[in-house]
């Protein structure tokens, strides 16, 4: 497969949890994107292997989108030449619908969005950035679980009814240690049910 600086960026994330970022940003052509969306659409494959339940079918624009925003968000902790006012102007307009299908595909790479805003909160915690790429978050909260937002904001009427995203959203509130979080009415409720006789060993400190 012929690597190009989208790619290139992803499938390092992806396998080794860490991005490549180039001497500049690059647009993205649309070779670039075919590429990584070949590349997204395996990853996912193989992640829901392991779904509960079955599966919903991958969204590749969902997935695209979520790769896009990532990248282009770790190039922008470094290259920033740009006012404030014009760094939305980097990122693809989000037109999906949290379904649990474009929540599981745009978070094949939108997981690894709250680390890079860590990072652009130690170099400056009043980033302009920061409040754009949160803005990602509280949409697509499946995503942010192990990172601290506002809970009120969040709604979970895609996930309640889905046994299956249910499933996954308190298998990774337990991995995340996210207390707060489960602590929430509505996932607590669910997060007690899912655990059942293991809830003492799995959730200490947690629930």
């Amino acid at each position: 497969m012929t690597s190009t600086p989208f790619y290139s960026s992803i499938s390092e994330l992806r396998s080794q949890e860490q991005v490549v970022i180039f001497t500049r940003l690059l647009t993205i052509s649309s070779s670039d994107e075919k590429l990584v969306n070949e590349y997204l659409k395996e990853e996912y494959a193989l992640e829901s292997n392991e779904y509960p339940l079955g599966f919903p079918s991958y969204n590749e624009s969902a997935g695209l989108w979520g790769a896009k925003v990532v990248y282009m968000a770790a190039h922008l902790l470094i290259h920033r030449e740009n006012p404030p006012e014009d760094l939305a102007a980097f990122f693809p307009k989000d037109e999906f619908e949290p379904s649990v299908s474009n929540m599981l595909s745009v978070d094949i790479c939108l997981r690894f969005l709250p680390e890079i805003i860590n990072q652009l909160k130690i170099a400056n915690p009043d980033d302009t950035l920061i409040s754009i790429l949160e803005g990602y978050l509280v949409k697509w909260h499946y995503s942010a679980i192990g990172y601290e937002l506002e809970n009120t904001q969040l709604s979970f009427e895609t996930i309640l009814p889905s046994n299956s995203m249910s499933i996954l959203y308190c298998d990774r509130i337990i991995e995340k240690r996210a207390s707060k979080l489960a602590k929430t009415e509505h996932i607590n409720r669910i997060l007690v049910e899912q655990l059942g006789y293991y809830k003492s060993e799995l959730s200490r400190g947690l629930i």
